[in-house]
């Protein structure tokens, strides 16, 4: 079996780590050929930015959360200029190394979570 994608002429790869009802976004930027086609091929080539998410790419995650009843998902998007491209949701991806490179308060989100906590 094949399985094709369309190129897309990214300017990065951003991955959206959704935990209840929070977004964090974070851009991966590649600095490898390799990584620039798959940044999971040179991990030591990448670097990493959090990002303000576009309130429509928002909603359409919180969309989908709540059309397949999700309280976790990791997105995967390549960005060009103009327009986010869905890649997929990963509802056991993990994020603990974009939390110790950006500092993103994670895993806070997710004992909060939880907790019951409402942040």
């Amino acid at each position: 079996m094949n399985l094709f994608q369309e190129w897309v002429p990214k300017r990065y790869d951003a991955r959206v780590t959704v935990v209840g009802q929070r977004l964090f976004g974070v851009a991966i930027h590649a600095a490898s050929s390799d990584a620039y086609v798959d940044w999971r091929t040179d991990y030591a080539s990448r670097s990493y930015e959090p990002i303000d998410l576009p309130v429509r790419v928002c909603n359409g995650i919180l969309a989908y959360m709540k059309r397949f009843d999700l309280l976790y998902g990791a997105f995967d998007f390549a960005v060009t200029d103009d327009r986010w491209y869905f890649l997929e949701c990963n509802a056991n991806g993990q994020f603990g190394w974009l939390e110790a490179e950006t500092g993103l308060p994670i895993t806070a989100a997710m004992a909060h979570l939880l907790a019951g906590v409402t942040v």
